[in-house]
């Protein structure tokens, strides 16, 4: 066997097998069917799919979700027997403006993000302003003294 598992033939023309992908415990080379993808997620812009697969080699079966990135599949997360989720990676930081099939649109920020970027740009706010004021410092003192000889 190389790592497929067997279904009627009726049931099995109506599945789609995943070109590609791994076993997610022994992470050998195996066939297994698309659960779905692969397809672009609108809310990432990533490309996503996920499969279902059992190893004849170390028995496992398992649910696994991958993204691309950089012309590869990566695991992001996956579960054996239908258990509790494994996250391997975290999945990348979206783009702020995304291209989607309506155009170029920007990423709503959460609460949290927004916070983070208004604190980063306040703080470059806070650093122009000191520089600022450093020059009219200087310059204050530069006609104080020019002032001050004449």
């Amino acid at each position: 066997m190389n790592g497929t598992f067997l279904l009627p033939p009726n049931i099995e023309a109506s599945y789609q097998y995943t070109d590609g992908v791994v076993c997610a415990c022994c992470h050998k080379s195996i066939n297994a069917f698309s659960l779905f993808g692969p397809t672009v997620d609108p809310s990432s812009g990533l490309m996503r799919r996920m499969y279902l697969g059992h190893c004849v080699r170390c028995g496992q079966s398992f649910e696994v979700e991958q993204f691309e990135a950089d012309g590869a599949w990566l695991i992001y997360r996956y579960r054996i027997e239908g258990g509790q989720w494994y996250q391997l990676q975290s999945l990348p930081e979206p783009p702020l403006v995304t291209t989607g099939p309506g155009g170029e649109f920007t990423k709503t920020l959460s609460a949290p993000e927004l916070d983070l970027k208004t604190k980063q740009l306040l703080e470059s706010f806070v650093e122009i302003q000191r520089s600022l004021c450093g020059v009219l410092h200087g310059l204050m003192d530069s006609v104080k003294h020019d002032t001050n000889n004449h």
